[in-house]
């Protein structure tokens, strides 16, 4: 997560010093994978703390970005007129670093790390053939559900 939380507010706070089409494509690339480096951990770690209301706690923590999905637009809406796109992107990077930093210090995993063999690390197409379906469902939804993003 650390590493993700860095590319992300690089990301962030270099946004506003973007002057060429590349620089902008460069920077939502780096935001991009410093998003998915916190995300997924932290997704993760849920499954590691919870066995009985484990989908309850996953609706919980996803339920942040719904909530950052309205709130960030809103402020930078505000932003914009008084300090400009630049400092506006800053701001929104200074609240990042707020939050980035108590989630590096308690997102945490219970579980030991394990050694997996290369093959373990594959995907596995298999398991969409389980008969029902609904991984097959989800997985479209949830790829459409972001490309629409």
């Amino acid at each position: 997560m650390a590493a993700g939380s860095a590319c992300l507010l690089v990301a962030i706070f270099t946004l506003g010093l973007c002057t060429l089409y590349w620089q902008l494509m460069l920077n939502f690339v780096l935001s991009g994978i410093g998003a998915s480096l916190i995300v997924t951990p932290a997704v993760a770690a849920i499954a590691h703390w919870f066995s009985a209301r484990r989908g309850t706690a996953a609706g919980i923590a996803i339920t942040g970005g719904s909530c950052g999905g309205v709130i960030f637009p809103l402020m930078l809406q505000a932003l914009f007129p008084r300090l400009g796109w630049a400092w506006s992107t800053r701001c929104l990077g200074f609240v990042f670093l707020v939050l980035l930093v108590p989630a590096n210090l308690l997102i945490r995993s219970r579980l030991p790390t394990r050694k997996a063999s290369a093959r373990e690390l594959m995907p596995d197409a298999r398991i969409f053939l389980d008969g029902s379906g609904a991984l097959v469902l989800t997985t479209m939804g949830i790829f459409f559900l972001e490309w629409g993003a």
